[in-house]
């Protein structure tokens, strides 16, 4: 596309695998400091220097208030999956995932493979509101085969994925307990 055409004719210098944590106007462009994170530790600390910036940050989880969700035990999908992935950490022993959209399912089979008892997979959206935008699907092939992956998964650790269905709260005194869901 678009950027690789920048990319390769060294217009566009692309950066992954840094955590940046500010960018700065400076003369005519942008002082961006950041750690680069592909550097084993100790991470190295660098300033970056561009007469434009584009960042992408990628998804970030949007948490609807319901009864309970400021109870302990109770994470975002987003911070269940950075702790499997980063830490090696699984959040629980038993949890319920909700939400929407395609993410919850490699939360759910991550854990799941990592022997947490997933006990549902609330998708509050019908799965056929996907066929309405079919675009984004049929343009990523391999998409398919990596959710094959996923209900795979799924299936052989029997976690029930339950379609228009949403956790309206969390409950427990001291840290969540258990879920309602409807």
């Amino acid at each position: 596309g678009a950027l690789a055409a920048h990319r390769t004719a060294g217009r566009l210098d692309l950066r992954l695998g840094h955590h940046a944590w500010s960018a700065v106007r400076e003369g005519d462009g942008f002082a961006v400091h950041a750690v680069d994170r592909r550097e084993a530790p100790p991470e190295t600390a660098v300033v970056l220097r561009a007469a434009r910036l584009l960042v992408a940050t990628g998804a970030y989880d949007r948490q609807l208030p319901f009864p309970g969700w400021d109870l302990p035990g109770v994470l975002t999908a987003g911070g269940m999956q950075a702790l499997l992935k980063g830490s090696g950490v699984a959040a629980g022993s038993r949890v319920a995932l909700g939400g929407t959209g395609p993410f919850l399912l490699p939360v759910a089979a991550g854990l799941a493979a990592r022997g947490v008892e997933v006990v549902a997979v609330c998708e509050a959206a019908h799965p056929r509101g996907w066929l309405r935008h079919p675009g984004p699907l049929l343009s990523n092939p391999g998409k398919w085969a990596e959710g094959a992956g996923y209900a795979a998964t799924l299936v052989r650790h029997r976690v029930p994925v339950r379609p228009r269905t949403a956790i309206v709260a969390a409950e427990g005194d001291e840290r969540v307990t258990s879920v309602r869901i409807a």
